[in-house]
């Protein structure tokens, strides 16, 4: 390496160690390859040493002088002040002075630069394709020994979602018994089926009236239901009243209700008749007509000319001795 003045103000910043730590490396580097520059930096740490040395010894005698000139009594206040401020003083400025000349390079000195970094680019290389061995069957998840004991496993708890009433509802089935116990078939049906002779040509009207004394009620519905308004208004009329009992006979009550309420309120002169089978439908579907079957009930047992009173009055009781089981 060329001994010149960058050199020499290397090596000085390189003692003192103001020299980054990279560029120092670096510099250290070339004094392990160069015999010369390494002698130079040897002799620039011994100047510094024997500079340190030097100001070291100086600093201990002038303190030891000025500990020799300071008053040992208490003549002379006024001088002994000024000593000792003048002994302090000069401790200061070869402190000062040891500092600069240890810190401070020489005037020519100038910053190393720093050499830039140069910014490694990070490639996201991809992993190496691992070969697949096609002839490599997949593994099979080995099935369990017990099967029942991984159903068991596998099966969720059953919950109860069936949400129970705050209230049990009240059992109105034995309402329904009642009803059909206390129906008896109208006289007009049981006196009308001895007129009709079989030998003669029938029409739906005398079919759903046999069908329904003979106990086939769906039967006697689908003949009575065929009988249109438009076609025989008078036999049409009838066949709405036999159709009432058939549908009361097939336990379809709430129609038989619908037909007898509608009879019982065109009526002009007999309500009573239509108006006890309407009771009694009701009745036989008393969840869903409690408060109708109610009323109907009270206005029947408490008319003294209506013809089915007593019926009503027995119905009533009946009724009363189910709640109380």
């Amino acid at each position: 390496m060329e001994l010149n003045d960058d050199t020499f103000q290397k090596i000085n910043k390189y003692v003192r160690g103001q020299l980054p730590k990279e560029e120092a490396a670096a510099f250290e580097s070339e004094i392990a390859a160069d015999p010369a520059l390494q002698e130079e930096v040897d002799m620039a740490r011994i100047e510094m040493d024997g500079m340190e040395y030097l100001l070291e010894e100086d600093l201990r005698q002038q303190m030891a002088d000025w500990e020799n000139d300071a008053p040992q009594t208490g003549k002379g206040l006024k001088k002994s002040g000024s000593a000792s401020a003048k002994w302090w003083i000069g401790v200061l400025v070869l402190a000062v002075l040891a500092c600069l000349f240890y810190f401070i390079p020489g005037s020519d000195d100038e910053p190393a630069e720093t050499p830039p970094t140069e910014k490694k680019e990070l490639k996201n290389d991809p992993p190496p394709a691992i070969a697949e061995d096609k002839n490599k069957l997949p593994e099979k998840t080995p099935a369990p020994e017990n099967k029942e004991e991984e159903i068991v496993k596998n099966e969720k708890p059953k919950t109860d979602q069936t949400k129970k009433p705050a209230f049990p509802n009240p059992d109105y089935s034995g309402y329904t018994a009642i009803a059909e116990a206390t129906y008896n078939v109208p006289d007009y049906l049981s006196e009308g089926s001895r007129s009709i002779d079989e030998n003669e040509p029938q029409n739906a009207l005398t079919k759903g009236i046999r069908a329904y004394l003979d106990g086939e009620y769906k039967k006697a519905i689908k003949q009575l239901e065929s009988i249109r308004p438009e076609s025989d208004p008078q036999l049409y009329e009838a066949a709405q009243k036999t159709l009432a009992h058939a549908y009361f006979k097939n336990k379809q009550f709430g129609k038989a209700a619908a037909l007898f309420k509608s009879m019982a309120d065109k009526s002009n002169f007999n309500k009573d008749e239509p108006e006890w089978y309407l009771l009694l439908s009701l009745v036989a579907d008393y969840g869903n007509n409690k408060a109708a079957a109610d009323e109907l009930l009270e206005k029947i047992s408490g008319d003294g000319l209506h013809n089915y009173q007593g019926g009503a009055v027995k119905l009533k009781a009946k009724l009363e001795a189910s709640k109380n089981r």
